[in-house]
C-alpha cells in the first residue's frame, strides 16, 4: 500500500459522503435506493423486494420479476463504447491525411 492510494480513498470517502449528503438533502435519491446509502445494503434491497412480492401474491396479484445483470452490460457498454471511438478516430485521421 502506498500513501497515495491512502489519500485517494479518503478523498473518495469525502466525496461520496458530501455527494450523497448533498442528493439526500434536495430528495433526488428515492427511498427505495440501496446500496451505497448508510444502514442500506444489497440484502435489505432483496429483502423489501422479497416482502413486496410475498404480500402481492398472499394478496392474490400475479407478479412478473425482470433480472437485468448490469455489471456484465456495463462491460459490453465500454466495449462497444470504445469500438466506437477508435472507428470515430480511425476514420477522422485516415481522411485527414
Amino acid at each position: 500500500m502506498t500513501l497515495t492510494s491512502q489519500l485517494c480513498k479518503v478523498f473518495e470517502f469525502i466525496m461520496r459522503e458530501a455527494l450523497v449528503t448533498h442528493l439526500e438533502n434536495l430528495h433526488l435519491i428515492y427511498e427505495s435506493q440501496h446500496g451505497f446509502r448508510r444502514g442500506r445494503s444489497c440484502l435489505s434491497n432483496l429483502l423489501t423486494f422479497l416482502e413486496k412480492v410475498t404480500k402481492a401474491i398472499d394478496d392474490g396479484l400475479s407478479m412478473d420479476v425482470v433480472y437485468l445483470d448490469l455489471a456484465r452490460a456495463s462491460v459490453i457498454f465500454v466495449l462497444i463504447y470504445f469500438l466506437v471511438l477508435v472507428f470515430q478516430l480511425f476514420f477522422s485521421f485516415s481522411f485527414a491525411i
